[in-house]
């Protein structure tokens, strides 16, 4: 299973429980771009494997996303941002608002005998980018000021 997709969606959903705030289950943030006809950047996610001269298999994985709305829980209300980045075109490693990265080994001895132990190399990491769309908060002000 590691080498396969479920890697980055493990990363991505990881990273929606660790930002979550006091009392909630995720952080509410997604590719959705309600300014650009609803439309939903694909992620793209790199998996490399390496066997290691100490007998271990090493599995790194790098997940870029784009993010364009984020949701407030308690009302639902959506709110845009990055609005500098592309919705219509997927996320990469040079255009993205979130990369996450990990890596892990296995011991090649224990996966002969189906003995599945992941060990970290390294802490995973995370960069996230959240620019707020200006104009259009303060479009969204002014017209519920305005009702």
């Amino acid at each position: 299973k590691a080498l396969f997709h479920l890697g980055g969606n493990g990363l991505e959903y990881a990273m929606r429980l660790g930002l979550a705030g006091p009392g909630k289950d995720q952080f509410s943030i997604f590719s959705l771009d309600p300014e650009n006809e609803k439309k939903s950047a694909s992620s793209g996610c790199w998996i490399s494997l390496q066997h290691t001269e100490d007998g271990r298999v090493r599995i790194g994985y790098s997940l870029y996303m784009k993010h364009f709305t984020l949701m407030n829980m308690n009302t639902g209300d959506l709110l845009p941002i990055n609005a500098r980045y592309n919705s219509s075109t997927p996320a990469t490693d040079k255009d993205h608002t979130a990369r996450a990265i990990a890596v892990v080994e296995f011991d090649y001895a224990q996966l002969s005998k189906g003995i599945l132990e992941p060990q970290w190399v390294r802490p995973p990491e995370l960069r996230l980018t959240i620019e707020p769309d200006h104009e259009s908060l303060l479009k969204g002000m002014v017209e519920n000021k305005l009702k």
